[in-house]
């Protein structure tokens, strides 16, 4: 939703296809926010901005979704060495 105009009418910004969509419809208040998958299983695959794999590589399982407008992390959680799944070698 973009924008409250008043007696319950509202502007809105489309994510997806309108294909059948027509001034004055009614619609439904989801109550969240748009949300995308987090974690692991994401890595290497590409989304659309309502975390729908557009890949061609099948769905993708994952147990977290956040929010697309959140809250950064606090600089003291950041780190300037990557993260890597390979053990230290020494």
């Amino acid at each position: 939703m973009q924008q409250h105009l008043g007696g319950g009418r509202v502007r809105c910004v489309a994510l997806g296809n309108t294909d059948g969509m027509v001034r004055g419809m009614e619609v439904v208040d989801t109550g969240g926010p748009v949300t995308v998958p987090v974690g692991k299983e994401t890595l290497g695959r590409v989304f659309n901005l309502l975390g729908e794999p557009i890949d061609n590589c099948g769905p993708v399982k994952t147990e977290e979704r956040w929010p697309i407008h959140r809250d950064p992390p606090a600089v003291t959680d950041l780190s300037t060495k990557p993260k890597s799944s390979k053990p230290e070698s020494k």
